[in-house]
């Protein structure tokens, strides 16, 4: 009787949390190199999470125990939304470095390869958890 009404209490919750979810997909989708570090750090937030989440969702009980689990659909989805950002990342900056022309005054440095590089460095954390995939997934 209390899983049933923990269920119950949950319902909404749950709901809720899909819809947000979905809309930081849907953001992210639109505008992906704009918002690939937001969802890099909603992934990384929500992996953590995924043990407590998981505890959580069983003890709804066994009449209520649904085969969706809102968080590893959206960690799914995050997690693959980042693996994407890299490559097109990365090809703006090449296309920025290939366009650089030194006749018209431009800066022939090497700061663009720099700040790449510094981003890369900063997210190798990142790019190593999205390459081990969730446990649960």
């Amino acid at each position: 009787m209390i899983a049933s009404t923990f269920a119950v209490l949950l319902a909404p919750i749950l709901k809720f949390f899909g819809q947000i979810l979905g809309q930081l997909v849907a953001l992210t989708k639109k505008k992906l190199q704009q918002y690939s570090f937001l969802a890099l750090s909603a992934y990384e937030g929500l992996l953590s999470l995924q043990p407590h989440w998981d505890e959580l969702l069983s003890r709804r009980g066994s009449d209520s125990v649904q085969e969706k689990n809102e968080l590893k659909d959206g960690l799914q989805n995050l997690r693959g939304l980042c693996l994407r950002s890299f490559p097109e990342f990365l090809a703006d900056i090449k296309l920025a470095a290939g366009g650089r022309d030194v006749s018209k005054g431009m800066d022939s440095s090497s700061k663009l390869t720099d700040f790449a590089i510094s981003v890369c460095a900063d997210n190798t954390m990142y790019l190593t958890a999205l390459r081990q995939p969730c446990l649960d997934c």
